[in-house]
């Protein structure tokens, strides 16, 4: 079962992301990047198992 860790205070679409200085940004497209590798792994691994 999921837990919600946080509630948002805003929407997604409105979210500036000007907020984050620019080690923030590299982190997050570093974490992005690894989450879309996992997904794709499993993805495979299930089709090939």
């Amino acid at each position: 079962m999921e837990k919600l860790l946080r509630k948002s205070s805003c929407e997604s679409d409105d979210f500036d992301d000007s907020v984050f200085n620019e080690y923030e940004k590299e982190e997050l497209e570093l974490l992005a990047n690894l989450y879309n590798y996992n997904s794709e792994s499993k993805a495979e691994r299930t089709l090939f198992d």
